[in-house]
Order: structure tokens, then C-alpha cells, then sequence
């Protein structure tokens, strides 16, 4: 049958599954389905999104509500079996159906790495890119915008970017403050780790003259704060998620938060010569963050105090 996704959430999140789903699907010959019913009615509590991943060359089909269910199982199996493991340790969900600590343990058992032949339902988060490094140079071709979204004003940033010793700087705020979820389980990048990221940058990169490009969910707050940032740094604004992204990834080095909107756009841009700078705080749980910030690493990854 097919290996069926569930995606959710803001853009880097919808690349990302996706690209956990590729991956998947190449590996075990399956076709690649979409679950995209969270768009639909998204739930209470998450911050709503649009879905964006048809503005990339990305290639998958979606799946339909009855193919969903044969795979995902029904609604009552689900939540019983969600209560049993909370309690008791034991996995009585549907075989087909991989979630949570199942879908960890499974991307992580390489020795027995197989689906059932009838397909998977995978919903939940993987964190970095230990599923989906082998297929890197197809995703990256994936990975690039539509023409239709390439404007004469991405164009001439991307070229400034390219022709010069570009940094790129995200700054993520944005419902890490606003959304109850959210600041539950994250914490944010203050301006100290910026600064400290910054001086680290210039000594790891030499005596080039470096060119800083400013990207942030929050421009009021970045433009109140210009004077924290070197001299002739360049807000980059007024161009959409996509358009971000994409920008963001053609810099040279990285200077990300703790968001997936920088980790994956610097994943796509790293190159032999790039420098990435991240924090070492992604979480508020101390355990979680740990094994979170091992999974993320790539390349010659600089982790810098952000608490």
C-alpha cells in the first residue's frame, strides 16, 4: 500500500515530515501519502498554519480518509492504547500505526528497520536528519521553490547573499511567547546569545569582512533592537514563509534559534566551508533537550550557551 504522513504545523515542520516520509517510502518501496487533516480543523490550542509544501518541488499524493483510517486505526483503539502506555509500558497500538515513542524507537532500530507490507501511519516528530541524511542531495533538489514564488525581489536578495560572506541570523519569538503551548515546553534566544554567537562567528570565519542578513517572526521587536547587531546588518522582510526560508538558505554560515525553520533552512545551505552556530537549549525538560539537541547536530555544529 503506501507509507501515509501525518503533517502539521509551520513550514519547516511540513519539510520535515515530508522528508521523513520520502525517506521512508524510498527505503521501502511504498508510495508516499499525506495525511493533511490537521489544515482542515486544526485543534484547539495549536497555532494555525497554512500549508505550504506545494510551493516546493516535493512529490506526494493525499491520502484519503478512508485510507488514513485503515492504517492509522480507529479513534477508541488509539486513545486506549495511548492510556496503556502512559501507564504500563505496553504498545497495543494498531501494527500499522507508529507514533510517539513507537515511531522513535523504530527510525532508530536500523537492524530491523521494515513495515508492515500493508503500509504505515506515522504521526509525531523526529528531530534531525538521521532518517533522511542518505537521500540529502534529492531532497535539496525538492527542497527548491516553484518558479511562480521566485520574485525579481527573492532574486536579487538571494544574489547579495551569495556574492558575499553572508550570515544568516534567525531569530524565532513569535508563539514561543504568545501561545501557552508553545512556552510550555520551549524557551527563547535572548540577545546575549546572539551577541556571544556573533563574536564566535567572526573568529571562526577569519578576517573576512562578514555581511549580516536578520530574519525573525517578530520585525518590531528585531528593528527596536538593531543596535545590538553589528553595523550594516540587513533585516530581511516583507517577503513570505517560503520566501524566508529559501532566502535563509542560501546564506553561507548560520547563526539559528532553537526552531526548525532555521535548523532545517541551515541543513539545506550547509556546505564543507559553512560555520552553524546553535544553541544548546531547545527545551525546558532538561532530559528531552539533551537527547534533543544530539539528534539535531550536523556538520561541525558550535553549540553556545542560550540560558
Amino acid at each position: 500500500m503506501a507509507i501515509i504522513v501525518k503533517v502539521m504545523g509551520g513550514l519547516a515542520s511540513q519539510l520535515h515530515k515530508y522528508a521523513v516520509g520520502r525517506a521512508l517510502s524510498l527505503k521501502h518501496n511504498q508510495e508516499l501519502k499525506l495525511d493533511l487533516t490537521w489544515f482542515e480543523a486544526t485543534p484547539l490550542g495549536d497555532t494555525p498554519r497554512m500549508l505550504l509544501l506545494d510551493r516546493f518541488h516535493v512529490e506526494y499524493e493525499v491520502a484519503s480518509h478512508s485510507e488514513i483510517k485503515i492504517l492509522k486505526g480507529s479513534r477508541l483503539r488509539n486513545a486506549i492504547a495511548g492510556r496503556v502506555m502512559a501507564i504500563s509500558g505496553v504498545d497495543l497500538s494498531t501494527p500499522t500505526r507508529f507514533s510517539g515513542k513507537r515511531l522513535n524507537d523504530f527510525s532508530h532500530n536500523k537492524k530491523n528497520m521494515s513495515f508492515p507490507s500493508r503500509g504505515a501511519y506515522l504521526e509525531g516528530e523526529l528531530v534531525g536528519d538521521g532518517v533522511f541524511s542518505d537521500i540529502r542531495e534529492k531532497l535539496l533538489l525538492e527542497f527548491t521553490l516553484r518558479p511562480d514564488f521566485i520574485t525579481s525581489k527573492v532574486r536579487e536578495m538571494a544574489e547579495k547573499m551569495q556574492m558575499s560572506h553572508s550570515v544568516a541570523i534567525h531569530i524565532r519569538r513569535g508563539d514561543y511567547l504568545s501561545n501557552p503551548n508553545a512556552l510550555r515546553y520551549h524557551v527563547s534566544c535572548g540577545l546575549a546569545y546572539f551577541q556571544s554567537a556573533m563574536n564566535i562567528m567572526k573568529k571562526r570565519t577569519g578576517e573576512y569582512p562578514l555581511s549580516f542578513f536578520l530574519f525573525s517572526d517578530d520585525i518590531e521587536w528585531l528593528q527596536e533592537n538593531m543596535k545590538h547587531f553589528p553595523a550594516g546588518s540587513e533585516v530581511v522582510k516583507e517577503f513570505t514563509d517560503e520566501q524566508s526560508f529559501f532566502l535563509l538558505s542560501r546564506c553561507k554560515h548560520f547563526v539559528i534559534s532553537n526552531s526548525g525553520f532555521s535548523w532545517l533552512a541551515a541543513w539545506a545551505g550547509y556546505t564543507e566551508n559553512s560555520v552553524v552556530i546553535a544553541p544548546t537549549v531547545w527545551l525546558k525538560d532538561k532530559d528531552k533537550n539533551n537527547k534533543h539537541v544530539q539528534e539535531m547536530k550536523f556538520g561541525e555544529m558550535v553549540l553556545v550557551d542560550n540560558e
